[in-house]
């Protein structure tokens, strides 16, 4: 094989994993966005990372998807985004006439492990990053490590 088919083969391999692995432990609703789960949401652009690429950041994992949803797409999408927003241990939601158009949400890992790391204990969190484009377009991100709220707010708002 060139190193070029081995390559692809193993980004399908590492994405198929990663796909696995999200479905077997459904610990959020807003899961659901992130892999478009439902009729009347598609899937326009999707980047997952995991390893040493997404490391320097204090990430494990990082999935994001950019799609589209229908209206009925959409009111399923808010019922997710408010049944985590009832369990997340932070949260930052914004809403324009009763339609989230951005939700940060932060939960405890469900494999929480806390690290200790330059004379700090950093826990394993999650992050739901939510945000409606228009009445068509939205992002959804999913995000697993040590970051931080700020961290997250420094590289994502520039």
């Amino acid at each position: 094989m060139t190193a070029h088919i081995r390559l692809l083969v193993l980004l399908f391999l590492v994405g198929v994993s990663m796909t696995a692995s999200a479905q077997k432990h459904r610990w959020f609703e807003s899961l659901d966005i992130v892999d478009c789960h439902k009729e009347g949401m598609t899937q326009k652009v999707v980047t997952s990372v995991a390893g040493e690429k997404v490391a320097k950041y204090h990430f494990n994992l990082f999935r994001s998807v950019e799609g589209t949803a229908t209206p009925k797409a959409f009111q399923y999408i808010e019922h997710c985004l408010a049944e985590d927003e009832k369990v997340a241990i932070d949260k930052e939601i914004r809403r324009v006439n009763g339609e989230t158009r951005f939700a940060l949400l932060r939960f405890r890992h469900p494999d929480t492990k806390k690290l200790y790391e330059h004379e700090k204990f950093l826990e394993n969190v999650c992050y739901i990053l939510y945000q409606r484009k228009d009445s068509k377009n939205f992002t959804c991100v999913y995000i697993e490590g040590t970051a931080t709220i700020e961290q997250l707010r420094k590289m994502f708002c520039k």
